[in-house]
């Protein structure tokens, strides 16, 4: 599955220009969080600096569990969008 805009959403404006994003999705993290993934129509916004939460969940339709929750920082955008490591928070 590639990035859906649909499942972006803008959560609040940060300082200097900044944003921070919630992502849902079905995909592992490392998929994610990997160079380009999330370019294409709905990714423009996104910007170095940025900061980025990654849910995954077992379903978007109906969700009934989440499997990991990340939070990444955008280290490369313009052309080829790129998150940092995620830190991970618990699941339990």
């Amino acid at each position: 599955m590639a990035f859906q805009k649909q499942y972006l959403h803008k959560i609040e404006s940060l300082g200097m220009g900044g944003t921070f994003w919630c992502y849902d999705t079905t995909e592992a993290a490392a998929t994610v969080a990997g160079t380009s993934y999330f370019n294409g129509e709905g990714s423009e916004h996104i910007r170095l600096g940025d900061v980025m939460m990654v849910r995954t969940f077992n379903s978007l339709s109906a969700p009934t569990s989440i499997t990991t929750v990340g939070l990444h920082v955008v280290i490369a955008a313009g052309t080829a969008i790129d998150l940092g490591a995620a830190t991970a928070l618990a699941v339990a």
